[in-house]
């Protein structure tokens, strides 16, 4: 059987007894136990995997995650896998390749079901479309030396769900915490500390059509080049962010807070307290839309469109954002971008656009709309120099202009 090294923090539910029948043998696997749908597992000494518990109660639980799925829930729908609080220390990835729900059973209030993978394997990898893990806090997982690339220190998910977990200091070359890609969702969970060495990501990294949704990413570290610290979308199918709060987050690259290449939708979020290269929002060559978000106090660009990209920024406020640098503060956009029901204001730049900057790549390429919107205490410092263009607004290098319509530009300084 595989095994699991594990440190007991204190187990509970020792009293609870199975409301199913009593089984008669552990490995026999008769006709009862095949119909049991519920799992348990308590980290040693309460849990056992040498064969004298059967697994079927809180009063003879397994020692390991791994066992219990292995020897005994079936991939079908309905099958919960029960984990007491405590430490799990890993020696080998949880393989989640059943339809069955891993909950982790924490103590009122709190979140002290650990999964460790001590700095040597990833957490978990979940690769069925019905699985769910729940409740768990996922530490200490490393995918660099390992395989599927090095990607998804703390999870790698194929397909299936993570909810209500805490996805901590966790390492990997993409994804420091979590590579999420084909149908998976990631559902109310807090993303923090993790780091990606290789190729951006350092919190979560989402491909083709996976779901980040009511989470916290925060203070996750990229210490490449490349961009996405806080949350790296590369969706040929439109991955989707909804409802999130990403904040803190540090890296070289550009986008610290989310990068978006080539396509990707964000709705309901906050993007803030980023430093670096276009350090709140940044998408190149890719067609961004965001909708109903917050982009605020980030330093170096809140919203960055490069050139050959498309953005449509639909009832979002950019404000407060910094730049020291000519390409503006609040939204930047060098390829193509709409702007509608948005307010844009009190952003600072050094010396253009330091609301909203159109700067076409070069001469007659792209196109820029502005409807329904309010761009209002924007400020150009001028930063030494006489040189300064549009406190709220600047259009440069394009010979169709920018439509501007039902607009309020009020207030803006150079």
């Amino acid at each position: 059987m595989l095994t699991e090294d594990n440190a007991g923090r204190g187990q509970r539910r020792s009293g609870f007894l199975l409301p199913a029948v009593i089984m008669a043998c552990y490995l026999g696997l008769d006709s009862a136990i095949a119909q049991n749908t519920n799992w348990y597992v308590a980290p040693p000494p309460a849990g056992r995997d040498d064969g004298s518990y059967n697994g079927q109660s809180w009063e003879q639980p397994l020692a390991s995650i791994s066992n219990a799925l292995v020897a005994y829930a079936a991939d079908d729908a309905g099958h919960v896998i029960h984990v007491s609080n405590g430490t799990y220390t890993l020696s080998a990835t949880i393989d989640v390749n059943k339809g069955v729900l891993i909950r982790g059973e924490n103590l009122p209030g709190q979140t002290n079901t650990i999964i460790d993978g001590d700095g040597a394997v990833r957490c978990f990898r979940i690769r069925h479309a019905n699985a769910v893990v729940e409740g768990v806090v996922i530490t200490g997982g490393d995918s660099v030396a390992g395989s599927l690339s090095g990607y998804g220190g703390g999870v790698y998910f194929d397909s299936g769900v993570l909810r209500n977990a805490i996805v901590i200091g966790n390492t990997g070359v993409r994804g420091g915490g979590i590579w999420a890609t084909g149908s998976s969702v990631i559902s109310n969970c807090t993303i923090c500390e993790n780091t990606s060495n290789g190729d951006g990501g350092g919190g979560v990294c989402l491909v083709n059509a996976a779901q980040l949704l009511d989470s916290r990413i925060f203070e996750n570290i990229n210490n490449s080049s490349v961009y996405g610290s806080g949350v790296f979308l590369r969706g040929v199918n439109g991955a989707l962010v909804a409802r999130c709060y990403i904040a803190r987050n540090q890296g070289a690259g550009g986008g610290v807070g989310l990068y978006i290449g080539p396509s990707g939708v964000v709705s309901n979020c906050t993007i803030c307290h980023h430093t670096n290269t276009y350090g709140g929002l940044y998408a190149v060559g890719a067609t961004l839309s965001v909708y109903d978000s917050t982009i605020v106090s980030n330093v170096a660009h809140g919203v960055y469109v490069g050139a050959n990209g498309g953005v449509v920024l639909d009832g979002c406020v950019v404000d407060y954002n910094q730049n020291s640098d000519s390409l503006g503060a609040g939204v930047t956009v060098l390829g193509m971008g709409l702007i509608t029901n948005c307010t844009v204001r009190y952003n600072r730049a050094a010396t253009s656009g330091a609301g909203v900057n159109y700067y076409f790549a070069s001469s007659g390429f792209g196109s820029g709309t502005i409807t329904h919107s309010r761009v209002t205490g924007n400020i150009l410092d001028g930063n030494g120099t006489e040189y300064c263009q549009g406190g709220g607004l600047r259009v440069s290098r394009n010979q169709y202009g920018v439509l501007i319509e039902n607009c309020e530009f009020r207030d803006n300084l150079i």
